[in-house]
């Protein structure tokens, strides 16, 4: 017999206890069961008082009543003292039976999520699994009838923090470093100072430099810890620059272009030339006038190097040049003299019409031995640094002697010579062929020949220059004219234009006629001279071409003597 009364911790008994209507059991004595009466399960009694005083009302409330068989195998199990953490964790689920009957161990309900931790056997397993409440039951393998065959638990998984390092830089004054972390915790640091700086995101700040550091998170009241190393951010200026001289000197008119490199920065490099009071913010820059130049580069944590150039310039070589003109053409006594040089820097080298170099290794520098024309000259000094300059080398006299043109004569006919000189010669001579037929001591001839002559006459001036000059004399003993047997005039340039040919003792071309094999005149022409071939016949008439073939020619010339002469004869066009 249970007597229901020894519930009471408070208050007086005497009440009346009650089950509902659904349950048959008898209630003895006011306050006592028998749970034989009883079938295994759970139930709920009442219990109402009857010895309020007023105001106070009588009150009911229920007890709870678990009726076992005590013949049924136990199913008992402990809740977990503690949970798992979410990202690695394990718990062997046999530690928490209080029976020793055997069975399984399942996952009845999981927080929501795509990863759920799993059970291997007896053991529980986290791996990055969703966190929360997990249901778990342990299930009797033999089971008996009427008898609870199972008992559950709640497991609480739960979330292990995370860090990411967002940022690490160098403080502003390089004196020390800070990171920025993202983490799902409020993290601790093994040094520095933790500063919120909301959406999950906690800066660091004033870390030791070169000194690392260790940030923490923990979640569960410790329970779960993530803890991440972070390098120290390099905050020493490296920053330098190259590829710049210290000084460059250049030769006039010469320029120079200057690009500084810039090594080692920390992030981003701004670079820039300092000309005079600007700031040109390129790396490269050309120079054309002397002066100092200063290259500056400034990285991301505000690290500057710089470098000075200093540009100078030679000053230009000057040359004292005189020369000497030859004394007579043809002559090669020509001088030019290097006298002295201002400017530069010695040694000196000179080039002459770009041959090869020669040093100057005494003052005046002579070039000799030069004919008449323009020589030009390149100095170069120490420097290799250039001047050039051109000295015209004249004839000291700048007579003329002249016989005239060549002449063609017929047999019989006589020649006159009159030379023409612009000075008066202190003596001359005559040479050639039939040096009998000229007057030796006269300047003017008149001569006879009978066939081809070449005649030279040499004269000296007053400066004992030399003069000559020479006259061919051909002598013809007929007359001709030719006329060419085949013409092509097609527009090529050649053989376009059919004209009588002579010699140079033709004067005038009287006619000029073109017939067809049938006695047609197609082409005519009268009164013109051996110099106008450009009226020559074009295989036209009134413009129109004419076939190929062969057509007759008839021509009629008269020579200086006035002799005529007339010729016929056939010529074939072709196209």
């Amino acid at each position: 017999m249970v007597d229901l009364d020894a519930l009471i911790t408070f208050g007086n008994t005497g009440g009346t206890w009650f089950f509902p209507d659904t349950v048959n059991a008898p209630i003895t004595g006011s306050s006592q069961i028998n749970p034989a009466t009883l079938t295994a399960g759970s139930y709920t009694i009442f219990y109402t008082t009857n010895n309020a005083v007023a105001p106070c009302k009588n009150d009911t409330t229920g007890v709870n009543l678990l009726i076992r068989n005590c013949a049924c195998p136990s199913v008992a199990v402990s809740s977990p003292l503690q949970g798992l953490c979410s990202e690695s964790g394990t718990l062997n689920l046999n530690t928490l039976l209080l029976t020793g009957e055997p069975g399984t161990w399942s996952i009845v309900s999981a927080p929501a999520g795509t990863k759920p931790a799993v059970i291997t056997g007896s053991s529980f397993v986290t791996n990055s699994s969703d966190a929360g409440t997990y249901r778990i039951r342990y299930t009797l393998s033999n089971a008996v009838a009427g008898c609870p065959d199972f008992s559950e638990v709640n497991l609480n998984v739960i979330a292990t923090p995370t860090i990411t390092v967002a940022e690490v830089k160098c403080a502003g004054d390089l004196q020390s470093w800070e990171a920025t972390v993202t983490t799902t915790g409020v993290p601790t640091s093994s040094e520095g100072t933790v500063v919120s700086l909301g959406g999950n995101q906690y800066r660091i700040e004033n870390i030791t430099l070169n000194s690392p550091l260790q940030v923490s998170v923990s979640s569960g009241n410790g329970l779960c810890t993530t803890t991440i190393d972070i390098a120290s951010a390099d905050c020493a200026c490296t920053i330098s620059v190259s590829n710049l001289p210290l000084s460059v000197d250049l030769c006039p008119d010469d320029n120079i272009t200057l690009q500084g490199q810039v090594n080692d920065p920390k992030g981003s490099v701004t670079a820039f030339w300092i000309v005079g009071n600007d700031s040109l913010y390129q790396t490269t820059l050309q120079v054309t006038q002397a002066g100092s130049y200063e290259f500056v580069a400034e990285d991301a944590l505000g690290c500057k190097a710089s470098q000075i150039v200093n540009v100078a310039y030679y000053q230009e070589m000057i040359p004292g040049v005189s020369w000497v003109d030859i004394t007579c053409p043809g002559d090669h006594d020509g001088v030019i003299a290097i006298q002295g040089i201002m400017g530069g820097n010695g040694p000196y080298f000179i080039a002459v019409d770009g041959g090869a170099q020669e040093q100057i290794t005494v003052f005046p520098h002579i070039i000799d031995g030069l004919g008449a024309g323009t020589y030009h000259l390149e100095l170069t000094d120490g420097n290799n640094c250039k001047t050039e300059l051109e000295v015209e080398i004249k004839s000291a006299s700048s007579e003329s002697l002249s016989l005239g043109p060549d002449q063609t004569i017929l047999a019989g006919d006589s020649v006159v010579i009159k030379p023409q000189l612009s000075f008066v010669p202190d003596t001359f001579y005559w040479s050639g062929d039939d040096g009998h037929l000229l007057q030796s001591d006269q300047l003017n001839q008149v001569i006879h020949p009978e066939n081809d002559q070449l005649y030279q006459l040499s004269g000296i001036d007053e400066k004992g220059c030399l003069y000559t000059d020479e006259l061919k004399i051909r002598v013809l003993l007929n007359s001709n004219i030719y006329i060419a047997n085949v013409f092509s005039p097609n527009g090529d340039g050649v053989n376009d234009m059919l004209f009588p040919q002579t010699d140079p003792s033709i004067t005038s071309i009287e006619y000029f006629e073109i017939y067809s094999r049938w006695g047609e005149l197609v082409y005519s022409i009268k009164g013109i001279t051996p110099a106008q071939s450009n009226l020559g016949w074009d295989g036209t008439l009134n413009s129109e071409r004419m076939m190929p073939g062969v057509y007759v020619y008839r021509v009629g010339a008269t020579n200086k003597r006035g002799k005529e002469f007339f010729i016929t004869g056939d010529v074939t066009l072709l196209r």
